[in-house]
């Protein structure tokens, strides 16, 4: 147990979590996965308080890499690029609906959408 509150039980190294771990936060958060001298780095998975929860790639306690983000009321980021903890790259959004958003995110923004899922292509012509 920590000052803060929050409690790591796992393995350690030189006094840090390094290797396989659970990291349990006094604000009712948590994260397992691996961890590096003390930081979130490698595979893991964060809960948050909310219920919203990110499961992925983690460099320097952020996502980075490939990740997927399920929001507690049932959309989803998934198939989708992160840098220093956000959305970066090719990625798609899928709502509870069943409909999909995907394109090229920057910085957490999605700047250019393709189709969306619920129309189809064929011979460049859009049909509903």
């Amino acid at each position: 147990m920590f000052h803060s509150g929050d409690s790591y039980v796992g393995e350690w190294a030189g006094g840090q979590s390094h290797r396989v771990g659970l990291q349990r936060c006094s604000d009712g958060s948590r994260y397992s996965g691996d961890f590096k001298a003390g930081v979130k780095h490698g595979l893991g998975c964060y809960h948050f308080r909310n219920g919203d929860r990110c499961s992925g790639e983690y460099f320097g306690d952020k996502i980075n890499g490939f990740g997927v983000y399920r929001f507690a009321n049932g959309h989803r980021y998934e198939e989708g690029s992160w840098h220093e903890g956000k959305k970066q790259g090719f990625g798609l959004y899928a709502f509870r609906s069943g409909k999909t958003r995907s394109g090229d995110w920057d910085c957490g923004a999605l700047k250019n959408s393709l189709v969306p899922s619920d129309a189809a292509v064929l011979s460049g012509k859009l049909f509903d």
